[in-house]
């Protein structure tokens, strides 16, 4: 596994998972009857619960709800990511079109900015590599 991919995994499981609000219920009824695809697919407005936002949490660890949740909200950000000059960038850069709730989003554009510093800070050589659809379709599992 490249040193960057390594990075790249790293990542995305301490940005799926990081502090926000306190007390925040998220109501699950709209998710439940859904797979992970159709979600990630979906319109459906993907919000995380206080548990998932507390710190970084192994994904494996995650209940079944949890994981479908997170893995949807991933998708979502991550089929909207482009590679420019080594750096990811947003083709989206609202929350409401990608059906996401205001804190995931603005957590996301945080952490990938803090990756992109991170990159553009350490050697040259490291060199990030583009959203693959397999690694997309992972997800979806």
């Amino acid at each position: 596994m490249t040193h960057s991919r390594l990075l790249f995994l790293t990542f995305l499981s301490i940005a799926l998972l990081t502090a926000c609000e306190v007390g925040k219920k998220v109501d699950r009824t709209n998710y439940d009857h859904l797979t992970i695809e159709e979600l990630a697919k979906g319109d459906q407005l993907i919000d995380f619960s206080d548990s998932m936002l507390m710190g970084p949490i192994d994904i494996n660890k995650l209940t079944n709800d949890d994981a479908k949740i997170a893995k949807a909200a991933v998708y979502r950000i991550y089929s909207n990511l482009e590679l420019k000059d080594n750096q990811y960038l947003f083709r989206v850069k609202d929350a409401e079109k990608l059906h996401l709730s205001e804190r995931v989003f603005d957590k996301y554009v945080k952490d990938i900015e803090e990756m992109n510093a991170h990159v553009r800070k350490e050697d040259e050589m490291e060199k990030l590599e583009p959203i693959s659809s397999e690694y997309l379709n992972s997800l979806l599992k």
